[in-house]
């Protein structure tokens, strides 16, 4: 359970329109796309979006000084149940932090946020002639940042 003073916290750091407290926005961040029964959804006490890394820093901050878990979460696409909160606690909802910062055309990187999608991510990359080669399904909602969490050996190695 987070106390409401963690609450009153994290809305300081990321303001009231990106912290949701009621059970409609946070049932939407119960569950992904894993086989589970209608009754196992695992609710977050509270959803947060923040849209800089120094947000982020400042609610782990936090979520580790009043020792309340803290899940990453974006599409919600998986299917292993890796970005659903089952101890409750925070949600971070990543999809804010969706920015490309840099293409590097010479050295083939790119430095982007977790949240971006990979369709979007690859809309940019097409304009330099390149392309991510990670390709779900998914990748209208599919997040860089849930490629490298689940460690897809196709991208990666």
């Amino acid at each position: 359970m987070v106390p409401d003073e963690l609450i009153e916290k994290l809305r300081k750091i990321v303001g009231r329109e990106r912290l949701k407290t009621s059970i409609e926005h946070r049932l939407a961040y119960s569950r992904d796309w894993a086989p589970m029964l209608a009754s196992d959804a695992y609710i977050p006490d509270v959803v947060v979006k923040p849209k800089s890394t120094e947000e982020v820093a400042e609610i782990v901050k936090l979520a580790n000084e009043y020792k309340v878990p803290v899940v990453p979460m974006a599409g919600l696409t998986g299917m292993g149940g890796g970005a659903v909160a089952v101890k409750g606690g925070i949600a971070i909802d990543t999809t804010g932090l969706n920015k490309i910062l840099e293409v590097d055309t010479q050295n083939l990187t790119v430095t982007v946020q977790a949240g971006i999608t990979i369709a979007k991510l690859n809309d940019e990359l097409d304009k330099y002639g390149l392309w991510f080669p990670h390709d779900p399904e998914s990748k209208r909602v599919s997040t860089i940042g849930a490629a490298i969490a689940c460690d897809n050996d196709r991208v990666w190695r």
